[in-house]
């Protein structure tokens, strides 16, 4: 169980240094801010195509590339029948398990 928890830790770590370096990279240097702005200009031209090949609707607005994957995700969930509220409960109660779980496995068990 501890090597479980211990790859855990080390790809939220890994993942987590990989953010803040790419944050780092895209906010903190000029030509960070060069590739911000191609980054947008690929995705207006991206949103355009999508449209043009009826892969998006004309009645979304996609702004942004964050716009594109809310929309994506609202999507998925009305496909699967899955209410956005019914989520965040299965959420709780997988979390609620899980802390049973722990609980239960740190209880002495005896000599």
């Amino acid at each position: 169980m501890e090597k479980n928890n211990q790859h855990f830790f080390t790809t939220g770590f890994t993942l987590g240094l990989f953010s803040g370096v790419v944050g780092y990279y895209l906010f903190g240097t000029k030509q960070g801010e060069k590739t911000r702005k191609k980054l947008a200009n690929e995705w207006e031209q991206a949103h355009q195509y999508l449209v043009d090949q009826g892969v998006l609707d004309k009645k979304y607005e996609c702004k942004n590339l964050g716009d594109f994957m809310q929309l994506a995700k609202d999507e998925l969930l009305k496909k699967l029948d899955i209410k956005p509220g019914e989520q965040k409960k299965d959420s709780a109660l997988r979390k609620k398990r899980i802390y049973i779980r722990h609980t239960k496995q740190k209880q002495f068990k005896g000599v």
